[in-house]
């Protein structure tokens, strides 16, 4: 992750906070983000040399006048005159990143052998908020069927192995190392 952009996403993160409207900005920022990497047109335009930065700001107050956060749309302003539009992606990643941090938000990936119900979710889920004091966890979840059974959760470095197949591993290691 390139300095600048996390630079950009703490400066993000300071002034929702002062605004009272994180959510507000992570929506907006990821909004902005999906629109620059799916819309190529969109991208295109911002990113082409020929076209002024002027015109580029006049596009982008008209189309987004009232549909994003005041700040946001400045913050978009801003980073176009500073020829630095093509890092959106990746200063929205960061300030989700460090906003989900300021909001006691905890991420965590969860596989499993099989499809898990939303009971097993939910008590993963609030064992993990409530060993790491987070006001909410989300989850992705993965199938991987080499586990053969039971759940691995991974959270940002940390993995919990409680699967057979960790199981087995550990088991073989042990094995092996005496």
């Amino acid at each position: 992750m390139p300095l600048v952009e996390k630079r950009y996403a703490q400066a993000l993160v300071l002034l929702s906070v002062s605004d009272n409207a994180i959510d507000d900005y992570v929506n907006d920022m990821k909004a902005l983000a999906d629109l620059f990497n799916m819309q190529k047109d969109f991208r295109l335009f911002l990113l082409n040399p020929r076209i002024k930065t002027d015109a580029k700001k006049i596009m982008i107050k008209s189309f987004f006048e009232g549909k994003i956060h005041p700040k946001i749309q400045n913050f978009l302003l801003l980073i176009l005159d500073k020829g630095r539009i093509n890092l959106l992606p990746g200063i929205s990643r960061e300030f989700e990143r460090l906003a989900d941090r300021e909001r006691k938000v905890l991420n965590i990936t969860v596989y499993s052998a099989f499809p898990i119900d939303e009971a097993q979710l939910n008590s993963i889920k609030e064992r993990y908020g409530k060993r790491y004091n987070a006001s909410l966890v989300k989850a992705d979840i993965i199938i991987d069927s080499g586990l053969i059974g039971g759940v691995k959760v991974k959270l940002k470095d940390r993995v919990s192995d409680r699967t057979v197949k960790g199981m087995l591993d550990d088991l073989r290691k042990f094995i092996v190392d005496n």
